[in-house]
C-alpha cells in the first residue's frame, strides 16, 4: 500500500497578511496549506484550516507531528496517532489576537465526514475533548456560543449580548463556565432617559454592566426579536477589543430591535459614544455621537433638556418602526421651526447677500448672507444655534438648489475649507484613518430581515476622511485576518455644518446637479 503524506502541523501558524486568506509552510515533502475564513461568518473569530499541500481536497493524509510553536502537542490529547487518517486539522483564535497567543478550539475533520472537537484548557498544549468521541460538524449559532463561553472562561473576554428580553431585569450572565458558579459578570438593568416634561414620554434602555474590570469586552451580539415573525433570527455580531468598559446602554424599536447602543468606559474610540445601525443591510453601526453626545444614560436621574430631547428623538425616529416621534412641550406641540428661527434671531435680520445664481441661489445665499459676513465658519454656528437647528437652515437650503458650484462656493466660506471630489471607491475594501487596518465595506442589498448575501460588497464613495463606524462584518469571501483593527476608523475633516450636509447629500459632498 502507498504510504499516505505525513506532515508537522503548527497550529500557532498564521495568515499575516489582510490582503491574503491562505499559505503554504513546511519543509520540501512536508508543506502544509493553511487557509484562513472568519467562521461563524460575522463572529470576529477566524479559523485556520491545515492540510496537506499539493493533495486533492478531502484526501486523507497522517500527522507526524502537531506543535505549537516549538512546543509538542501530545497525540494522545487529540485521541490520534501517527497511522491515523484525517482530512484537515483547524484551530479556532479570536480576531484580537493577532499573535495567536490564545488559542480556543481544535476541529479535526475526519475520514468518513465526521468531526471531533477539542477546548483549550488553558494552555496552547492543553487540550481536552468536547463531547466524546466523534460527532456532526457543529452549526454556526452553537459553534459561535462555544467559541464565545471558551474565550470567556480562560481569557476572560466577555461578550454582550442585547437581545431584547433574553434577560430579565437584575439577572446576570457571560458564560457556561461562571453562570453555574453564580460569577456571572455581566448584570442587566432597566433605566430610561427622562424627558423633559410630564407630558414627554421617556425614553428606556438597557444597561449591560460589566462589575468585574479585569475582564475585556470582546463582543457585542443580538437577534432581531421581531413581534409574531417566522423568520430564522439570526444571530448578529459587533465584534469589538475594548478594555475597562463599564456598560453598554440599547435602545429598541417597537418590534424589539436594537437600534441604538451607548457605550460607558473603554479607550476614546467608544468611552461615551453612541452608535446606530446605518446601511442598506442594518447592520453596520455608525458613531451618532455628534448629535447626542451631551446625553450620558449613566447621569440621567434627573430630566434632560428639549434640544437635547429632540436630538435623540430625532436620532431614533430614522430607523423604520421605532415608535418615536416629536416631542409636545406644554399644552401646544413643540415647533422646529420655531425654535429654528428663535436660534437665527440671534444674529440679527436675514437680507440678501446678492443676487449671485439668481433664483433658489439667491435664496440660499439670503441664509447664508448675514453668517458668513459675520465670519462664522460651520463649527461656531453649530456652537451658537445648535447642531440641529444649524442642520435645519442647511436642509431648507439643499431643497431649494441642488447647483454644484453655488454650494461648494457656500461650503468653502462657510465651513473655511475647500472640499474636493471624493475619492474612486475600490471594491469591497476600506482604508480607515487614523491608523487602523483595513476592513470589508459591510453595505450590501439585502432584506430587512435577511442576512447579507453578497460575496464581496461594493464600497460607496467615500469623503476623503469618512466618518468613524463600527463595522457588522457580514458573510464575505475575503474574511481577513485583522481587518478588526480597532472599532473606528479616524474622525473625520467635515464637521458641523459640512458633515451634515455630505450625510444629507447621501455621502457627496459636491450635490450633483440634475
Amino acid at each position: 500500500m502507498t504510504a499516505l503524506p505525513t506532515v508537522i502541523i503548527d497550529i500557532k501558524e498564521n495568515v499575516t497578511s489582510w490582503l491574503e486568506t491562505s499559505k503554504t509552510y513546511g519543509s520540501n515533502g512536508q508543506q502544509v496549506m493553511l487557509e484562513k475564513i472568519e467562521d461563524p461568518q460575522g463572529s470576529g473569530f477566524f479559523k485556520f484550516k491545515h492540510t496537506k499541500n499539493g493533495i486533492r481536497s478531502g484526501t486523507p493524509f497522517t500527522v507526524k507531528e502537531v506543535k505549537y510553536d516549538d512546543k509538542t502537542i501530545n497525540h494522545s490529547q487529540l485521541q490520534f496517532n501517527d497511522d491515523s487518517y484525517i482530512e484537515y486539522i483547524a484551530i479556532w483564535y479570536w480576531f484580537g489576537d493577532p499573535n495567536h497567543n490564545k488559542p480556543i478550539l481544535i476541529e479535526i475533520g475526519e475520514k468518513g465526514g465526521t468531526y471531533r472537537y477539542y477546548a483549550t484548557n488553558g494552555s496552547a498544549t492543553s487540550w481536552i475533548p468536547h463531547d466524546k468521541g466523534s460527532k456532526s460538524q457543529l452549526q454556526p449559532e452553537e459553534l459561535e456560543q462555544l467559541l464565545d463561553d471558551l474565550n470567556c472562561q480562560y481569557y476572560k473576554l466577555v461578550t454582550i449580548d442585547i437581545t431584547h428580553n433574553k434577560y430579565k431585569i437584575g439577572s446576570k450572565y457571560c458564560c457556561t463556565y461562571h453562570n453555574p458558579k453564580g460569577q456571572e459578570k455581566v448584570t442587566v438593568t432597566r433605566g430610561s432617559v427622562n424627558a423633559p416634561s410630564r407630558g414627554d414620554k421617556d425614553i428606556p434602555y438597557y444597561n449591560h454592566s460589566i462589575a468585574d474590570p479585569s475582564f475585556k469586552l470582546a463582543k457585542i451580539k443580538y437577534k432581531e426579536n421581531l413581534i409574531h415573525s417566522k423568520v430564522k433570527h439570526e444571530v448578529y455580531s459587533i465584534p469589538v477589543s475594548v478594555s475597562n468598559v463599564k456598560g453598554v446602554y440599547a435602545f429598541y424599536s417597537s418590534k424589539r430591535r436594537p437600534m441604538l447602543i451607548y457605550i460607558e468606559g473603554g479607550d476614546s474610540t467608544v468611552n461615551n459614544k453612541w452608535f446606530q445601525k446605518k446601511g442598506s443591510n442594518k447592520h453596520r453601526w455608525e458613531d451618532a455621537s455628534v448629535e447626542i453626545k451631551s446625553i450620558k444614560p449613566e447621569n440621567s436621574t434627573s430630566p434632560i433638556e428639549y434640544g437635547q430631547y429632540n436630538a435623540l428623538l430625532e436620532v431614533l425616529s430614522e430607523f423604520p418602526g421605532c415608535g418615536y416621534g416629536q416631542c409636545d412641550i406644554g399644552s401646544g406641540k413643540y415647533s422646529y421651526e420655531q425654535d429654528i428661527n428663535d436660534s437665527i434671531s440671534d444674529f440679527g435680520a436675514i437680507d440678501s447677500a446678492g443676487e449671485v445664481g439668481g433664483g433658489s441661489g439667491k435664496k440660499l445665499l439670503d441664509i447664508f448672507g448675514p453668517l458668513i459676513r459675520l465670519g462664522l465658519n460651520g463649527s461656531t454656528l453649530a456652537d451658537k444655534v445648535g447642531l440641529y437647528a444649524a442642520g435645519e437652515i442647511i436642509g431648507k437650503a439643499l431643497g431649494l438648489t441642488k447647483n454644484t458650484q453655488l454650494l461648494s462656493a457656500v461650503l468653502s466660506l462657510a465651513e473655511g475649507i475647500h472640499t474636493p471630489p471624493p475619492r474612486q471607491s475600490t471594491p469591497g475594501l476600506i482604508k480607515p484613518v487614523g491608523g487602523g487596518t483595513k476592513g470589508l465595506n459591510p453595505d450590501s442589498p439585502s432584506e430587512d430581515l435577511e442576512p447579507p448575501k453578497a460575496a464581496l460588497s461594493q464600497a460607496p464613495d467615500l469623503p476623503p476622511n469618512p466618518q468613524p463606524y463600527l463595522w457588522f462584518l457580514p458573510a464575505t469571501g475575503l474574511a481577513a485576518y485583522g481587518i478588526y483593527g480597532g472599532a473606528f476608523a479616524g474622525t473625520g475633516t467635515l464637521t458641523g455644518l459640512g458633515w451634515w450636509i455630505y450625510k444629507r447629500s447621501k455621502g457627496d459632498p459636491w450635490v450633483r446637479q440634475i
